[in-house]
C-alpha cells in the first residue's frame, strides 16, 4: 500500500516564533536538512540564527549556505550543480543543514534526497521561468523534446508550444548521469510529470527549436509542483497566512494527493494589545503602472505623499515604491527595497508605506492562461504579498511593543488584503481597521481589461462551432 503524502505547515502571524522554533528543532533533532528562504540576505541571517541556537543549546549543527557569488568554484559549477551534489556529498553525514533560496529550490531536482527534511520559509512562487540562449544546445533539445503548438480557440497558433518528451525511455537517472544534459534535470522532471498527469506543464515561446538562434532566446515557463519535494522525509512550510494564500489554494486544488497538516507553534509569547490602522486612498480604481505613469497618476501620488508626510511627522517610518516612481514619491524616514521578507532590522518602526504596483502584462497573462492559472495569482504573489511582508518588518512583530501602528497603501484591494491577514489571527495579535482618505480621486473609476465585444446570436453560434472544432483538432494532435 502506497504511503500517504503528508505535508506540514505552520502559518502563524509574524513574530510568533515559527522560524526560531523550526531552527531549534533542526539543532536539537539533528539529521540532514534543506532550509529554503526567499533571498541571499535572509539565508545568511538564518544561518547565523542556527549557529546562535546551537551555541545556546550546546547541540552543534554544521551548516552551509549555497549562493551564486561566494567563490570562483561556485561560479564554475553553478548553484544548480552544487545543490544536486549535496545528496552524494553529504550521504554519510548524520548532521547537516543547508540553506538555499526559493529560486534554487525551483530549478533543482531532488530525486536523490531521500532521508533529508526540507523547510520552506515564506510562501513560494509556484510560477517558474528561465530565459536561455540555445544556439547550439537546441540540437540536443530537439532530439529529446518535441514542441506541440498551442492553438487559439479559432484554431490559429498562439506562438507558444507545449514541451513533450520524444522518448519515454530517457528517464531522470539517465539525465542526471550525463555531464552535458544534467542541467536539464528539473525541466525533464516537469515534462515527464505532464505525461503522467495529462496537465500542461512546460510551455515555450516558439513552435520549432530551429527558431531559437543567437538572436532569439528560448523562454520557457512552468508551474513548480509541490510533488517535486515529495521524496523528502518531511516537508514543512513556514509562512504568514499560508493557507489564505493563492499559492496554497492552487497547490491543494491541482495536487489533491497531498494531505496538509497544521503544526501549531508552541509559542508562549504574549502580545501587548495594539491597534493597526490601514490607510488607503483609492476605492474606484487600483494601483497600476499605467496609472502611475500618467500625469493624473503622478498628481495622485504627490497628493498621497503630502498626506502621509502630514500624518507621519517625526515618527520612525519605513517606505518603498516602484523604481519607476522614485522621482515622484517623496516620503520621510527610511526608503527600502520592496523585498524585505525575513528581516528584523526595523522591529522598532511604527509606520510604514507601500506605494507599489505589480500587474501582469498581456504576455504574462497569456502564460498564466496557457498553464491554467488565474492571472490574479501574479498580482497577489508579486504585489500584495510583497506589501504584507514589508509591513510585517515593523514593530508588529515585537510582542512587547504596545505602540499603535499606521500602514499606508494606495488602494482598497491592498488594504483589504492586509486587513484579512490581521483578522484571521485568533490570539488577538492586533486589532486592525481600514480608513479611506479621499483626496479628490478616491472614487474615480478607471477602465481595465479588454473592451467588451458585442456579438449577434449567429456570431456566437459560429464562435462556439470554431472552438469545438479547435478542441477536436487539439485532442487529435
Amino acid at each position: 500500500m502506497k504511503k500517504p503524502l503528508i505535508y506540514y505547515y505552520t502559518d502563524g502571524a509574524c513574530g510568533t516564533g515559527k522560524t526560531y522554533q523550526a531552527l531549534s528543532k533542526i539543532a536539537m533533532a539533528g539529521g540532514r536538512h534543506l532550509f529554503v528562504v526567499e533571498s541571499k540576505k535572509v539565508m545568511l541571517e538564518r544561518q547565523s540564527n542556527l549557529t546562535a541556537i546551537s551555541i545556546e543549546t550546546g547541540r552543534y549543527m554544521p551548516s552551509l549556505a549555497i549562493m551564486s557569488d561566494d567563490d570562483r568554484t561556485t561560479k564554475r559549477l553553478g548553484v544548480r550543480r552544487r545543490i544536486h551534489d549535496l545528496a552524494t556529498d553529504y550521504a554519510n553525514r548524520s548532521d547537516m543543514c543547508v540553506f538555499i533560496t526559493h529560486e534554487g529550490m525551483r530549478m533543482c531536482d531532488f530525486t536523490e534526497f531521500a532521508g533529508w527534511s526540507i523547510w520552506i520559509d515564506e510562501v513560494p512562487d509556484i510560477m517558474d521561468s528561465e530565459s536561455l540562449s540555445i544556439g547550439v544546445s537546441r540540437v540536443m533539445l530537439d532530439s529529446l523534446y518535441s514542441l506541440a503548438p498551442i492553438l487559439k480557440d479559432d484554431g490559429t497558433p498562439t506562438g507558444w508550444s507545449e514541451v513533450l518528451c520524444r522518448d519515454a525511455g530517457v528517464d531522470l537517472a539517465m539525465i542526471a548521469s550525463d555531464d552535458i544534459a544534467c542541467g536539464l534535470r528539473a525541466l525533464h522532471r516537469r515534462v515527464m510529470e505532464a505525461k503522467d498527469t495529462g496537465r500542461r506543464s512546460v510551455i515555450v515561446n516558439g513552435n520549432d527549436w530551429s527558431e531559437f538562434d543567437a538572436q532569439n532566446r528560448c523562454n520557457w515557463f512552468s508551474l513548480w509542483s509541490p510533488l517535486h519535494v515529495s521524496m523528502f522525509t518531511n516537508v514543512t512550510f513556514l509562512a504568514n497566512a499560508f493557507t489564505d494564500s493563492l499559492t496554497f489554494q492552487i497547490m491543494r486544488s491541482m495536487w489533491p494527493s497531498i494531505t496538509w497538516q497544521e503544526v501549531r507553534t508552541n509559542s508562549t509569547r504574549h502580545f501587548e494589545p495594539r491597534r493597526v490602522t490601514i490607510h488607503y486612498y483609492a476605492d474606484g480604481h487600483v494601483a497600476s503602472r499605467k496609472l502611475f505613469s500618467s500625469e493624473q497618476g503622478q498628481d495622485n501620488l504627490r497628493k498621497v505623499c503630502q498626506d502621509i508626510n502630514d500624518r507621519v511627522g517625526d515618527r520612525p517610518h519605513i517606505w518603498m515604491c516602484n523604481k519607476a516612481d522614485a522621482d515622484t514619491v517623496k516620503l520621510p524616514g527610511t526608503q527600502l527595497s520592496p523585498r524585505q521578507a525575513g528581516s528584523n532590522d526595523y522591529a522598532a518602526v511604527t509606520a510604514a508605506t507601500c506605494i507599489y504596483s505589480v500587474k501582469p502584462d498581456s504576455d504574462q497573462r497569456k502564460v498564466y492562461e496557457l498553464l491554467g492559472v488565474d492571472s490574479d495569482y501574479y498580482t497577489e504573489t508579486h504585489e500584495r504579498e510583497t506589501i504584507l511582508q514589508f509591513m510585517c518588518r515593523t514593530a508588529i512583530r515585537d510582542p512587547k511593543s504596545a505602540a499603535n501602528l499606521d500602514f499606508y497603501v494606495y488602494d482598497k484591494t491592498q488594504a483589504d488584503y492586509l486587513l484579512r491577514y490581521f483578522e484571521r489571527d485568533e490570539r488577538g495579535y492586533a486589532v486592525a481597521g481600514t480608513v479611506m482618505h479621499d483626496l479628490g480621486f478616491a472614487k474615480i473609476e478607471r477602465k481595465v481589461g479588454r473592451p467588451a465585444i458585442t456579438r449577434t446570436p449567429d456570431e456566437k453560434r459560429e464562435l462556439a462551432r470554431q472552438r469545438k472544432a479547435a478542441s477536436r483538432a487539439r485532442k487529435a494532435a
